[in-house]
């Protein structure tokens, strides 16, 4: 009796009792908390005002680490462009950083997807959110006052 291909790929664990090829991770990721030159760190400069954001790191430092990908000896920014920008023109030496490596078949997909993500649209700041709120709340106020509320103006 001879055995077939199936079953020695079975022996192997190249597929499993159901005939399924097993399924493997195309790469590997890793993670390490690093204190990073930021000479080695590839970014673009955010053309937003970032006076408060530099005020906040030059009192307490970056607090929350950027994100980076490491492509050989160089890094690639993928989150925490302001906080970088801010750390540039304070002329920081280094600033904390979450560094990905990763390795493995499926790298350089993952790569690709890693960096699309990262030219995603910028959330609109804080200060546009307050503006915008106070301008509903002052259309609210008038809408009601119009109606012929009884309720007094300080309720409103």
């Amino acid at each position: 009796m001879s055995l077939g291909n199936a079953s020695i790929k079975r022996a192997t664990g190249a597929i499993g009792k159901t005939g399924e090829k097993s399924k493997k991770a195309a790469f590997t990721a890793n993670r390490s908390l690093i204190e990073l030159e930021i000479s080695k760190i590839k970014f673009e400069r955010s053309a937003y005002d970032l006076a408060e954001l530099k005020k906040s790191v030059k009192k307490y430092g970056i607090l929350h680490p950027v994100f980076v990908l490491r492509e050989g000896e160089e890094f690639i920014l993928l989150s925490g462009k302001a906080r970088m920008t801010a750390a540039a023109e304070l002329r920081m030496e280094s600033v904390p950083a979450v560094v990905l490596d990763m390795e493995g078949s499926g790298v350089s997909a993952a790569k690709k997807e890693l960096l699309l993500k990262k030219a995603a649209p910028v959330q609109p700041s804080i200060s546009d959110e307050i503006a915008a709120s106070e301008d509903i709340h002052e259309e609210k106020f008038n809408a009601i006052k119009g109606i012929g509320s009884d309720l007094p103006e300080y309720l409103l």
